[in-house]
């Protein structure tokens, strides 16, 4: 079968290449997976670079989600159930971006009719950590205040629909007028574009205060980290809430302890691997429910800049670097 491999962490450019591997079959409680298509995020390149939460185990393939059809099952009736449906495959350890995988049982969902292969193969990661983030973990409320970093991201401009549809207010912090233009095409109201190299934290602070007005900001959320992370942190009101969820800066955050302390600030952090673990089975699915609805609806929606076939591998890296590369760039299996 044709895959993706690399055999040592770098630029996803220079190790990043086209393999041809045997086609493994399920054990006991797995699932064999003829792969349709799946996305290339973020989250799989910083695993390419060795920069992601867990770390690869060579030789590897990339690749968190997609979309695929059961072909085979090891066995167990939640397997044979599957067999010769579509479904979308989550892979903590990666392996998506493949002709066939093999994973767990457990990691399949079945795909809604209504959905293209594009809708499936991006259905779960961004979608589900920014519904997570915002009502599972944060719970922000209808008339809260949220603030956010990487706001133009495709996740970001989920949060901003989300805050429209269930009536709570986001400040979208980004760096270039491209990114803030595309906060205002997803219908923000309060965007500021502030650059860490040349703006000040306190010049934040004022103008996230000037947005928010007399309202309390309780809620940020923020995957940039070091010195943006931590001047978006500086502007939550007293008992406020900071949610971690990237380091896009590659820096720490450094924890203004003593502001920390005084002003009640609680600092957590989020991954979806872990929090999806916390659910169980029937909480699970209550919430993939609940998120494929909201795709459906047009507010948890993934643009998409390019499909591309899994053999020009290159031609989709190079996509991704394009700077005004506006959508997911996904790799085809067939």
């Amino acid at each position: 079968m044709q895959a993706i491999e690399f055999s040592n962490c770098g630029a996803f450019t220079e190790v990043l290449r086209v393999v041809d591997r045997d086609v493994a079959k399920p054990n006991a409680g797995q699932v064999a997976v003829r792969m349709l298509c799946s996305p290339i995020n973020p989250s799989d390149l910083l695993f390419v670079q060795g920069r992601y939460t867990t770390l690869p185990e060579f030789p590897q393939i990339p690749g968190f989600e997609g979309v695929g059809i059961v072909e085979a099952a090891g066995g167990s009736l939640r397997g044979r159930l599957f067999r010769g449906k579509r479904v979308v495959v989550l892979n903590q350890q990666g392996g998506t971006w493949s002709k066939n995988t093999v994973v767990s049982d457990s990691q399949v969902v079945p795909v809604p009719k209504s959905f293209t292969d594009v809708e499936a193969a991006t259905s779960f990661v961004n979608p589900m950590t920014a519904w997570m983030m915002v009502q599972h973990v944060l719970r922000v409320p209808k008339g809260g205040w949220l603030i956010q970093t990487a706001a133009g991201s495709i996740l970001g401009r989920m949060v901003i629909r989300l805050g429209q549809s269930l009536g709570f207010q986001t400040v979208n912090v980004v760096r270039s007028e491209q990114a803030a233009n595309r906060c205002r095409e997803a219908g923000a109201q309060h965007v500021i574009q502030w650059d860490e190299s040349v703006d000040s934290a306190n010049d934040l602070k004022n103008r996230v205060t000037k947005a928010a007005g007399a309202s309390a900001l309780m809620y940020a959320i923020d995957a940039v980290s070091g010195q943006t992370g931590t001047a978006v942190l500086q502007c939550l009101s007293r008992n406020g809430k900071f949610l971690a969820y990237g380091t896009l800066s590659a820096e720490p955050l450094t924890i203004p302890t003593r502001q920390m302390m005084s002003n009640q600030w609680s600092i957590d952090s989020f991954w979806l691997g872990h929090r999806m673990q916390q659910l169980n089975l029937v909480k699970k699915l209550k919430v993939i429910r609940k998120v494929q609805r909201l795709i459906q609806a047009g507010i948890l929606v993934t643009p998409v800049a390019s499909v591309v076939r899994l053999a020009e591998l290159q031609s989709a890296l190079a996509l991704i670097q394009e700077q005004n590369c506006d959508g997911r760039v996904l790799l085809s299996m067939s």
